[in-house]
């Protein structure tokens, strides 16, 4: 689908190139074809169609000349917005909340993940519920409509999803019920539980598949993996001490809560995992801004504090960017690190007391192996460790 990218920021704050970047990526995941970006600097929200007029008639102009399937707006708009803008624009118009919704619905493979994207789907469509039914306001029940007026049309809507919403819960409360029980079996077992966590596209998935064998899909993509998985950690020899992993969805910056609320029986894995491993693309600049909202979303909307193991991801891709400028020795204890890198001062500055802290990279066999076993103490250790 062919679509028209607008970038809403605000004119009096200092908006960060990768955020657009980011922005503009997760579009890309969504297949659509990008034929134009547009930068909107506001200082205040027009209560009409939130981005100003002179604004409005550039896009107007661009939707005449490029006929675009839609237009993606970069902010969660209210249906007031977004119902104006359609209308202007006459073009469909897509919201960030939308947008991520669409990769999920892409991406969801499971029969939990299917109705997880669905429970979210329905929420979301219950705040975009306008007066739209001018034509239907009202309809007239009873024998040769002698009955008196009915419910409008909005109404009948609303008591739709409602009805919709309560279904979907339901089901997912059922699934629910069901990984309960497994947890339980787990823990009768005494098995170490271990969730990877992380922003998207940190590189959880090929760690997971490194550690466990597996053969879940990787990719550069945001959100390419949506679906949980569970497997048992792979040790080089036999040990008594069984330990399995889970990789979970991949967290951004200000998820909408929509979607936080629907994967609610997802997320409550973490709850009983006994161990966090926190992955980190160490290779992207702004991996502490990422770190902080996947600590923001653990800690603030789903309420989980659990001890937590940081891994420098793509420890490989840092190294080839400092062979172009001077390298610079750090001390790093090796009982620390899995990887000790003379040049690893770039992702290490603001993290050099974690003494929680490992580097890593798939294409670094030794690597892996370290992080293998540092996995394998933690989990025959007491969680006091951490």
């Amino acid at each position: 689908m062919r679509a028209i990218v607008l970038l809403i920021v605000n004119a009096e704050e200092v908006s960060t190139g990768q955020q657009n970047e980011e922005f503009l990526a997760l579009a890309k995941s969504a297949d659509y074809s990008l034929i134009d970006v547009q930068l909107c600097k506001i200082r205040r929200i027009n209560p009409a169609f939130y981005i100003g007029k002179g604004q409005l008639e550039k896009t107007i102009t661009l939707c005449k000349q490029y006929k675009p399937n839609c237009i993606v707006v970069n902010q969660e708009l209210s249906a007031r917005f977004t119902r104006n803008l359609q209308k202007e624009t006459c073009c469909n118009i897509i919201d960030r909340t939308e947008l991520i919704l669409r990769i999920f619905e892409q991406r969801a493979l499971s029969y939990a993940g299917k109705l997880q994207v669905e429970l979210a789907k329905l929420r979301y469509m219950a705040t975009k519920l306008v007066r739209g039914w001018t034509h239907l306001e009202r309809q007239r029940g009873g024998i040769g409509l002698r009955a008196g007026p009915g419910e409008k049309q909005i109404e009948t809507d609303r008591r739709i999803l409602r009805e919709n919403i309560n279904r979907t819960e339901k089901k997912i409360k059922k699934l629910h019920r069901t990984r309960k029980l497994n947890r339980a079996k787990r823990e009768r077992n005494q098995v170490f539980v271990i969730a990877i966590v992380g922003y998207t596209n940190a590189g959880k998935s090929s760690l997971f598949n490194a550690l466990t064998s597996a053969n879940n899909m990787q990719d550069s993509r945001l959100f390419a993996t949506l679906d949980p998985s569970t497997r048992v950690l792979q040790l080089k020899e036999h040990h008594p001490q069984k330990i399995v992993m889970i990789d979970t969805v991949g967290f951004i910056e200000e998820m909408p809560s929509a979607l936080t609320q629907a994967f609610h029986a997802t997320l409550e894995e973490l709850e009983d995992a006994d161990l966090l491993m926190h992955v980190i693309d160490c290779s992207d600049p702004e991996h502490t801004r990422k770190r902080i909202a996947v600590e923001h979303t653990l800690k603030k909307e789903i309420s989980i504090d659990k001890p937590e193991l940081v891994v420098y991801n793509k420890i490989d891709q840092c190294r080839s960017k400092d062979n172009t400028t001077e390298q610079k020795d750090v001390d790093i204890d090796s009982s620390k690190a899995a990887v000790a890198h003379p040049h690893s001062h770039t992702i290490n500055r603001d993290h050099k007391h974690n003494e929680h802290s490992i580097y890593t990279s798939i294409h670094e066999p030794d690597s892996i192996d370290q992080l293998r076993s540092r996995l394998l103490t933690l989990a025959t250790s007491t969680t006091d460790e951490l």
